[in-house]
């Protein structure tokens, strides 16, 4: 088990309480909706999801009527099984840094949500993505967005921000800068990757992958209505999805 997935493991109680929690709203209200959109009428595809957490959204995905397959760490799987079994999920204990235990071309969708900015290496995730996906296969990676995620910069409201929130900003100040950082998780630590926008596009072409579409999901006014302690969703981008095809070699 890599680093990164132990850290991940020994904070696996924490993320399930508030993986689908009705505080994970940005979850709930703006990434998973983009995905669902994305993928549209899954109905009898078979899908991989790297990483899959709690295994919600291989739940979720599973009730649409896709075939998934999911790993993560085995804290991780054990919580997935206990809270998320469909008879459409095969939940499996693997580490996404090391091959996958599938076939070559056996999925059409390949998912890692909110994964890659949590892996110091990315490379063995991306060339196995490409080989389990049958030939012009999709893969949909969420990561939080490299632009405004701290340590890059803070959300600040400033003195006029603090009379009126249009006037928040975003300071950023070390975007062009890869680093690793901790962050916090419920009381647990687990490491950060910041990799550049054009440090993702170019691993992605190195793997034989081509980007079709790229989505920064924005809330809607309403949403932002039900939720005003989150109104900086309203002025940046917090997530970032990668929509990419297989191509051959």
């Amino acid at each position: 088990m890599s680093s990164d997935q132990e850290l991940w493991a020994k904070a696996a109680e924490k993320y399930h309480q508030f993986v689908g929690s009705p505080q994970d709203k940005l979850r709930m209200g703006l990434l998973y909706p983009t995905i669902f959109e994305i993928l549209g009428n899954i109905q009898g595809k078979s899908l991989l999801d790297i990483g899959c957490g709690n295994g919600l959204f291989a739940f979720e995905i599973s009730k649409k009527g896709a075939q998934v397959s999911a790993f993560d760490s085995e804290a991780m799987v054990n919580i997935a099984q206990e809270h998320f079994s469909h008879p459409n999920i095969e939940f499996r204990t693997h580490d996404a840094t090391k091959a996958f235990p599938y076939h070559d071309q056996k999925f059409d969708v390949v998912t890692a949500n909110m994964v890659l900015m949590d892996m110091k290496n990315i490379e063995t995730l991306l060339k196995e993505s490409h080989r389990v996906l049958k030939d012009h296969g999709k893969a949909v990676f969420s990561i939080l967005h490299p632009c405004f995620t701290p340590p890059v910069g803070r959300f600040r409201r400033g003195i006029l921000g603090r009379v009126n929130k249009k006037y928040a900003y975003f300071h950023a100040k070390n975007y062009f800068s890869p680093f690793e950082s901790t962050k916090d998780l419920l009381g647990k630590k687990t490491n950060y990757y910041h990799r550049t926008i054009s440090d993702y596009m170019q691993n992605f072409q190195k793997h034989h992958f081509v980007m079709t579409d790229i989505f920064e999901p924005k809330p809607n006014e309403q949403w932002i209505k039900n939720n005003p302690d989150l109104y900086h969703a309203d002025h940046i981008a917090l997530f970032l999805l990668f929509v990419l095809q297989k191509t051959r070699y």
